[in-house]
């Protein structure tokens, strides 16, 4: 008899584990077969997904894919009217901007130019002046900004609103102080702040414009940042680096400093 050396013993051994002989329930002869068990994937339940390019939480009907989890860039309804317009979903405010801003099929109100000046009927005429503020510091360390009025003007504004700026925009969320000192003319905002793209004050025509341009930068919760704020007045702070090259347009509640007033 040949001997086994211990490596052929080994191949040997695995072969038989690898195969085991189990008894046929179809027969009474005692014969033998051999099972191989192959895990293929865990069993799922395939959902329907639709493509947002433009990440507005709405999907496009158009772009479907079934998958069990959530693909990137995808969203679990096919809502959209224009995947590729963020200002273009339901439940968002009409703006003065010429688009259907809610996926009705209808503009707003006075979103036409019917006397073809470039003007829509619902912007205001870039004659007037609004209220800017400017970012006076920021703080890297702790991560804030302090947006002020400075030498801006609460009572009647005091940029052209044909000047192209960005809006203020802030989130109050109830967030602590980290530190800052703060009086009433440098409060806190308790929320985080950012500035939108730049926009002529002429395309802002009600609060309610500024937020909605808010909302679509930044999300739901977002809204024009305002005066008093901080809960006193002339500034505040709130997490966020905003540019402190630049001006941007900002809200006072009890004052007519706006492009739209």
């Amino acid at each position: 008899m040949p001997r086994i050396v211990p490596p052929l013993m080994a191949v040997l051994l695995s072969a038989c584990a690898t195969t085991q002989p189990t008894a046929d329930a179809d027969t009474d002869l005692g014969t033998t077969t051999s099972e191989t068990t192959l895990t293929t994937g865990t069993d799922c339940t395939e959902l329907d997904w639709y493509q947002d390019l433009d990440e507005d939480g709405s999907g496009n009907p158009s772009v479907p894919l079934s998958a069990c989890d959530q693909p990137s860039g995808y969203v679990d309804n096919d809502d959209d009217c224009d995947d590729a317009e963020a200002m273009r979903t339901p439940g968002r405010n009409e703006i003065c901007d010429g688009l259907d801003n809610d996926c009705d099929g209808a503009l707003g109100p006075d979103e036409e130019d019917p006397d073809g000046d470039g003007w829509l009927d619902c912007e205001t005429d870039c004659t007037g002046t609004g209220m800017t503020w400017y970012t006076f510091e920021n703080d890297p360390v702790l991560n804030v900004s302090h947006p002020r009025c400075g030498d801006c003007d609460p009572y009647v504004g005091d940029t052209p609103c044909s000047e192209v700026l960005p809006v203020l925009c802030l989130y109050p969320q109830g967030l602590p102080n980290p530190g800052i000192v703060t009086d009433f003319y440098n409060g806190w905002a308790e929320g985080d702040v950012a500035l939108t793209d730049p926009i002529p004050g002429c395309l802002l025509n009600s609060v309610n414009s500024a937020t909605a341009l808010c909302e679509a930068t930044y999300g739901v919760g977002w809204r024009l940042g305002e005066h008093h704020d901080g809960g006193g007045g002339w500034s505040w702070w709130a997490y966020g680096q905003l540019d402190d090259t630049t001006r941007y347009w900002a809200g006072i509640d009890d004052q007519t400093a706006h492009c739209w007033d």
